[in-house]
């Protein structure tokens, strides 16, 4: 663990350190967990029946093993609850050919999404953030490629979306003293979380100046403390990294409230 700052006292700097690991951990169970629901899902008969023929026929001779697969779908979504966007089958061309919500996401193309790109080479991802294509609200996403019945080729990728706004409520009740709060952002830089909404997914803090040594932790994927100055106020930060996604968890506090 690295830490820039020797004056501020051991039980502030363990305070903040145990709070950064404490969310980091449970988003990443929370994110492992949802990486094993949608790896559940394209294991499937129904799924891998639905990608495989239409990888070879297309979408419009493959509606009966869609429909069976949709089913399923539609069931495992009811279960998730709100917490889940949709559940969606993605053809090797990038556009949706099943979905626990077909009528809002059918013809959704995510050919350029870098989650979809590394799914269908074989690599099971989550944590990328985006603003949907088809519903504008922002979303954490999972895929996992989906094999033929042989297990020998991918055929299309399974794909699921939470809604942020479970991990915005978490963050927005995270109060660290009186003017302090907490905050994710990924292994790019971005604000995936940040209590000024206009910020999310669009600053970056490897841009901002007197974060530099915030943004070197994230960088490196390292847990530390530093402080920092920003906009004038000498702050502290804690800093955790979520291994699985690249994300760091931070939370800051103004220098003064911790004396």
């Amino acid at each position: 663990v690295y830490e820039s700052t020797k004056n501020i006292s051991d039980f502030a700097r363990q305070s903040m350190s145990n709070t950064a690991e404490s969310l980091a951990g449970a988003l990443g169970i929370g994110l492992s967990e949802q990486l094993v629901t949608i790896r559940n899902i394209s294991y499937t008969n129904s799924v891998i029946a639905a990608a495989e023929k239409v990888a070879k026929e297309g979408a419009e001779k493959s509606q009966h093993e869609i429909a069976l697969a949709e089913k399923q779908l539609v069931k495992i979504k009811s279960a998730e609850g709100d917490r889940v966007s949709s559940i969606n089958l993605v053809g090797k061309n990038g556009i949706f050919f099943g979905s626990s919500d077909m009528k809002t996401f059918k013809g959704t193309n995510v050919s350029k999404r870098e989650y979809f790109t590394k799914a269908l080479n074989g690599t099971p991802n989550v944590g990328s953030v985006v603003f949907s294509v088809t519903t504008g609200r922002i979303v954490c996403t999972a895929a996992v490629p989906i094999y033929s019945s042989t297990g020998k080729d991918i055929t299309g990728v399974a794909m699921i979306a939470a809604e942020l706004k479970f991990l915005l409520n978490i963050f927005k009740d995270m109060k660290v003293g009186k003017a302090g709060y907490a905050y994710i952002v990924d292994k790019n830089g971005l604000y995936i979380t940040h209590p000024v909404k206009g910020n999310i997914l669009k600053t970056n803090i490897f841009q901002i100046k007197g974060m530099e040594t915030v943004s070197e932790l994230v960088k490196q994927g390292k847990a530390g403390i530093t402080e920092y100055t920003l906009e004038g106020i000498r702050k502290v930060a804690a800093i955790a990294p979520v291994e699985l996604t690249g994300w760091s968890v931070a939370n800051t506090i103004p220098v003064e409230e911790l004396y």
